[in-house]
């Protein structure tokens, strides 16, 4: 059978102009994958063609393996192609690849007749696909979109599963028995990276739906119309709550735990409880108090750990400050020292110049005492002679 007169085709171009018919795949926006059956395969078999293998890799030069999924087949959407494109024209904008028995290389068998690659997400959703197989061997769909009422509520709603899931919950009574396991969600980090696909894949062990922050959702299901509805409902929802929030960040009625818990047994679903935390008023995305209560003691340890460090800069200052001074009131005092003893040699200096205390001339040389005497006669001659003049 041609791949293009395929069910499988047929669901797959279907799915992609259902997508952007909701307006969720703008330009070359979202990207749609699916792990084929043994059947489908055996079936489309003779319409595929050996392509070359390349590497797996999140990045370039990056090199990945899903074991897990060594030589399976995936239907995938092209990079760069228009999700409008695919119906028009599956064979240029789809492709289907094979992983070798490694799981660290594909090639293309089927598609992107014009040229391209698949989409660069791929590493993302192959690690997706291969957790979920573990969780579940039925589920086969991943599917990336860019549904605007979700997105919305990223930029004004705690990025907080618990928050997400429970606002979502109460606007549409479907919402808990469709998904509830609730919504996981990852902050907003690089597309097409090691980090966003990981972080969707440890969201996708226990949960159907990842919202993106700031950039759109992930989703997966056993077949095309169960990962469309899954989506749809999602954004119906948060679609309902947007305008719920445009009237007022109040509710005035709501669905309670309690009324969710009663969908239980009727439904043959478990509602996880950590969604059902009792609110303590009606206003719109408030912490769940444990969480709340979490917050609050971490931001107070933030702010004491801050004002521990001012007060150890402060105390680091002061007493800097305070060695300074001491060092100027040592040299002061050394001053007043040096000035004391110099005053007291002075005294005693004056002192040992007379009894009188008269200032005395300094001590003699030994020549000077020597020629003394010899002075004193000189001035006696000379005062007899002065004496005879007169006379």
């Amino acid at each position: 059978m041609k791949v293009l007169d395929s069910k499988l085709m047929k669901s797959y171009a279907r799915m992609a102009m259902d997508g952007f018919n909701q307006g969720w795949h703008e330009r070359n926006g979202g990207n749609l994958s699916y792990r084929m059956k043994a059947e489908e395969v055996e079936a489309l078999k003779d319409d595929f063609k050996e392509g070359e293998w390349r590497v797996i890799g999140w990045q370039k030069g990056d090199e990945s393996a899903f074991p897990g999924l060594g030589g399976e087949f995936f239907m995938v959407s092209g990079s760069g192609k228009y999700f409008r494109n695919i119906e028009l024209d599956p064979e240029d904008n789809v492709c289907i690849i094979e992983l070798n028995e490694e799981g660290n290389r594909y090639r293309i068998v089927w598609g992107l007749v014009g040229g391209g690659m698949p989409t660069s997400e791929l590493p993302t959703h192959l690690a997706n696909l291969e957790v979920l197989k573990a969780r579940d061997p039925e589920m086969r769909v991943v599917y990336h979109c860019h549904p605007g009422n979700t997105i919305a509520l990223t930029f004004v709603l705690p990025l907080d599963s618990r928050v997400f899931t429970r606002e979502i919950f109460e606007m549409v009574t479907e919402c808990a028995v469709v998904f509830p396991e609730g919504i996981g969600i990852v902050p907003w980090v690089i597309c097409g990276g090691r980090e966003i696909g990981e972080l969707t894949a440890e969201i996708m062990k226990k949960q159907d739906v990842a919202v993106w922050a700031h950039h759109g959702a992930f989703c997966c299901g056993h077949d095309f119309d169960l990962a469309f509805g899954l989506m749809h409902t999602v954004e119906k929802a948060a679609e309902v709550l947007v305008k719920v929030m445009a009237i007022s960040p109040n509710k005035m009625n709501t669905i309670t735990p309690d009324m969710f818990r009663a969908l239980n047994e009727p439904f043959g679903i478990h509602i996880n409880e950590d969604f059902l935390y009792e609110k303590r008023g009606t206003r719109i995305g408030q912490l769940p108090e444990d969480v709340r209560k979490e917050a609050t003691e971490k931001t107070v340890r933030q702010l004491q750990e801050t004002a521990g460090s001012v007060v150890e800069q402060l105390l680091g200052t002061a007493g800097s400050v305070l060695s300074q001074l001491r060092e100027l009131k040592k040299g002061d005092a050394a001053a007043e020292d040096a000035e004391e003893e110099e005053l007291i040699s002075e005294e005693i200096f004056i002192e040992e110049g007379d009894e009188e205390g008269s200032f005395c001339e300094a001590p003699m040389s030994e020549e000077a005492a020597a020629e003394e005497p010899a002075a004193e006669e000189a001035a006696e001659e000379t005062t007899e002679t002065n004496i005879e003049i007169e006379g």
